[in-house]
């Protein structure tokens, strides 16, 4: 007693849990006479400036901002998204990293949502989800008689359940839709496809259902091909498409560059010396680009050659520069043909010609990788039941641009 007398510290496990145990013990040191260098106990400031030099900064904000535009689509609340996270006491001693991580995202979550929101009010603005929500307030009856959605395949729950106030107070409302399942690609925008393909007749009552069975855009080859392709996936409707007749060539080539070894210098020009190949017999041998000569002129050509990715980088691999660049240099009176996009802004648009780029395996690749944070099944659940089912219909998107043929 007489050795220890004064000198003990005393810390508590509760402590630890609830992140107040590093400043307990410095403050009973110190009283104690105890010197704990400076260097040792880092100041919020230091802290939020190590992680912005370590590079994650920008990321977090995304998941931040990506997070709050689900949670206020699916009309999240936070009492019940902390009930998720929050432990007993007796639990979190063996709690593992994920979980202290999603109890602390939350923490930050409710401190930003707060702010956020008090700012919005006190400037008298609202967001895109706020005017969905803010407007459902303000559906009365109107003796509306038709209701027409259309691009329905990308609606969210909240989109959904204003609809759902409309048909509730115009009890004579006829509701239109129109939409394709198989292009149904902004889930991480909170589209839904269930609403449309299992929860249609439960949200809106009974429905007809006519399919559009003939494109006028491309052959039966194509048809044949994407619609085998895309009907993979488990969860989409049966439907059959007709093409046009007036020509049966296969729509697409499939060209593959070799990719060296992992690691090495090696450059091939193989994909620039097929592309220009391909480009110049597209000038020489099609009528739409021979008679078209408003791209020599500056004007808006109707003939159109269209270069997709699935993220928005002309770049390749294998010491490949800019092919935008390097195409539209190479072809400097012809470049008012060409278009690049990714397959997302392409949606809806279509070209004579298709190049679909960059389709490999790997980091920013096609299928992509690239997997949600964790941290967003706090708000988001709608996760794919079988294997790249977003990613196929991406890719039936990009595949189907094309009136004549594409190339891969």
């Amino acid at each position: 007693k007489k050795l220890f007398d004064g000198k003990l510290i005393c810390t508590y496990s509760y402590q630890k849990l609830d992140d107040t145990l590093f400043d307990s013990l410095v403050k009973q040191l110190r009283a104690r006479g105890i010197k704990v260098p400076e260097e040792n106990v880092i100041s919020d400031e230091e802290a939020i400036e190590k992680f912005r030099e370590a590079g994650y900064f920008t990321y977090f904000a995304s998941l931040l901002s990506n997070f709050l535009t689900h949670f206020k689509l699916r009309e999240s609340k936070l009492d019940e998204l902390k009930s998720k996270v929050n432990t007993p006491w007796f639990k979190k001693i063996f709690e593992g990293t994920e979980n202290k991580r999603a109890r602390a995202f939350v923490e930050i979550f409710e401190f930003i949502f707060n702010g956020y929101q008090q700012k919005l009010s006190k400037e008298g603005l609202v967001d895109y989800e706020d005017m969905l929500i803010e407007g459902m307030k303000y559906i009365e009856n109107q003796n509306l008689k038709f209701l027409i959605v259309d691009e329905f395949q990308d609606i969210s729950s909240l989109r959904a359940e204003v609809l759902r106030k409309i048909q509730k107070y115009n009890k004579n409302v006829q509701f239109f839709s129109v939409g394709d399942d198989w292009q149904s690609i902004y889930r991480f925008n909170g589209g839904d496809i269930k609403i449309m393909v299992s929860k249609y007749e439960q949200l809106f009552g009974k429905k007809e259902r006519v399919d559009l069975g003939l494109t006028y855009r491309f052959n039966d080859r194509l048809c044949e091909l994407t619609s085998s392709f895309i009907l993979k996936n488990k969860h989409q409707l049966n439907k059959k498409i007709k093409g046009r007749q007036d020509y049966n060539e296969i729509p697409l080539l499939i060209f593959k560059q070799a990719t060296g070894e992992r690691n090495s210098f090696k450059v091939d020009f193989s994909l620039k010396i097929h592309l220009l190949k391909i480009l110049k017999n597209i000038f020489k041998e099609d009528k739409a680009f021979k008679e078209d000569k408003t791209s020599i002129e500056g004007g808006i050509s109707k003939a159109k050659i269209l270069f997709l990715t699935r993220y928005n980088n002309n770049n390749y691999r294998n010491g490949y520069e800019d092919l935008e660049k390097y195409i539209c240099n190479i072809f400097k009176r012809k470049k008012g043909y060409f278009e690049f996009s990714t397959i997302h802004s392409a949606k809806g648009a279509e070209a004579d010609y298709v190049f679909l780029m960059n389709v490999h395996d790997g980091y920013r690749g096609f299928p992509s990788t690239i997997e949600n944070d964790p941290i967003l099944s706090l708000v988001v659940n709608d996760i794919d039941d079988f294997e790249h089912e977003e990613e196929r219909r991406l890719f039936y998107v990009a595949l189907t641009r094309t009136k004549k043929k594409v190339f891969m």
